[in-house]
């Protein structure tokens, strides 16, 4: 979970981008979180 604590800022936006994406995509949305 080092992604939501890299940066507070955006939990928000994340926290909603997390929920609409199912816990399957998580792998896929690291990859474009870290792209």
């Amino acid at each position: 979970m080092r992604w939501g604590l890299t940066k507070k800022s955006k939990v928000g936006p994340v926290s909603e981008l997390i929920r609409k994406c199912s816990p399957k995509s998580l792998n896929d949305w690291e990859g474009y979180y870290y792209k």
